[in-house]
This record gives structure tokens, C-alpha cells and sequence, in this order.
């Protein structure tokens, strides 16, 4: 894989993540936040709150990934001649890009949602 393919996933997963992110944020959670805001919740308040909801989600999908990887290299090297062990660092790099994408993905439209008159979201305009 060369480095021009690595930035090219990144940046679909990038899209990916942040177009679900929005969407999140955008349809489900915006009435939310505006009542938070309205209560008087500071905006960095709202703002580490979809960050740590983010973060949660990201560190159960890189850990369930982990576990599929490591016992998908096992049966592959039973079964096809010349795969390699684990390979620590391609797991772990892997792993350090999709948290960095993620969470890049999601502080994109948190700070959005952060900036919204509580009142308009109150209303429904």
C-alpha cells in the first residue's frame, strides 16, 4: 500500500465519518443541545460531550476491529503459505489514524451544533 493510497482512505473515512457525524448531530441531538445551551451550559460543555460519545464509540469499533484483525492473521496463516505474525505496528497505525479521522470527523460538526442560536433550534426554524 503506498502512502498516496493511505491518504486517500483517509480521507473517505474522513467523509464517511463526518457525514455520519452530522447527521447525528444535525437531526438527532441538535434539540438536545439546544436545551442544554438554553439552561445555560457553556458551549465547551456540549462541545466535550459529543466528543466523549464519540471517543467511546471509536474506542469499541478500533477494539472489536483489533480482535477480528488479530484472529483473522491467525486463520490466514493457517491457511495461506507466507502471511506473516502479527504486525504490532500496522495495527496500531492503523488504529491511530481511524481515532485521529474520527475524532477530526466529529469535532466538525459538534462545533456546528455549539454555535446555533438556542432559540432558532427551539423554535424549528
Amino acid at each position: 500500500m503506498t502512502v498516496d493510497a493511505l491518504v486517500q482512505d483517509a480521507r473517505f473515512a474522513l467523509r464517511s465519518f463526518a457525514g455520519a457525524q452530522t447527521f447525528s448531530v444535525t437531526t438527532v441531538a441538535l434539540l438536545a443541545f439546544a436545551i442544554r445551551l438554553a439552561l445555560g451550559a457553556a458551549p465547551r460543555d456540549v462541545l466535550l460531550l459529543v466528543l466523549r460519545r464519540s471517543a467511546a464509540l471509536v474506542a469499541i469499533g478500533v477494539g472489536a476491529g483489533l480482535a477480528v484483525a488479530v484472529v483473522a492473521t491467525r486463520v490466514l496463516r493457517s491457511l495461506v503459505f507466507g502471511v506473516g505474525t502479527l504486525d504490532l505496528e500496522a495495527f496500531s497505525l492503523a488504529a491511530a489514524l481511524l481515532v485521529v479521522v474520527a475524532l477530526v470527523a466529529s469535532y466538525l460538526p459538534a462545533r456546528r451544533a455549539t454555535r446555533i442560536s438556542p432559540m432558532l433550534a427551539l423554535r424549528g426554524d
